[in-house]
């Protein structure tokens, strides 16, 4: 990793906090799995604010499911997630 630049999607691991992060070699990415996870717990917890949050990503997951049934390229799953993945 040393050398690399570029995306790095990780699951949020404190390990992988630093990783190319000070010399602005590589852009973090988040992982909607587990971010999704602390929505699901606040409106199990009666958060009534989370709950458009947690239908904007369960909507954006119908979109990857749809997208990988139809087995879009990735030119028009670009096109679907840009089009449909508004608030």
């Amino acid at each position: 990793m040393e050398n690399y630049r570029g995306l790095l999607q990780t699951d949020g691991a404190a390990a992988l906090d630093a990783i190319g992060r000070d010399d602005g070699r590589v852009t973090p990415l988040g992982c909607w799995s587990h971010g999704r996870r602390y929505f699901v717990k606040a409106v199990d917890a009666g958060e009534r604010d989370a709950e458009p949050y947690l239908r904007a990503i369960n909507r954006l997951f119908r979109l990857e499911r749809l997208a990988r049934r139809f087995q879009l390229p990735p030119r028009n799953r670009q096109r679907l997630r840009q089009n449909y993945s508004q608030l």
